[in-house]
């Protein structure tokens, strides 16, 4: 996995910020690539998410006879609704 900065890393020139050593810096660097690495894990959490609830999905709908009952629950649901119309 790849992070990369969400905003600039500098706040004087590039040059000075990554050649010039400041330790007054360290926090900065710490807190933007702790920022940095919530946002990526972020996305990955969410497209694991994604693929969970899309896998319990598939499962559900393989179970044997399940498709026969959604199949009967929708039609019931339809019925239902034409008849109040």
């Amino acid at each position: 996995m790849e992070i990369r900065p969400q905003s600039a890393i500098t706040r004087d020139s590039l040059l000075k910020d990554l050649l010039g050593f400041d330790s007054q810096k360290i926090p900065f660097w710490i807190d933007q690539g702790y920022k940095d690495s919530m946002h990526c894990i972020g996305r990955i959490m969410k497209s694991i998410k994604s693929v969970s609830q899309l896998r319990a999905s598939v499962a559900s709908i393989a179970e044997p006879g399940r498709g026969e009952k959604l199949d009967i629950a929708v039609e019931k649901q339809m019925r239902a609704l034409k008849g109040g119309l």
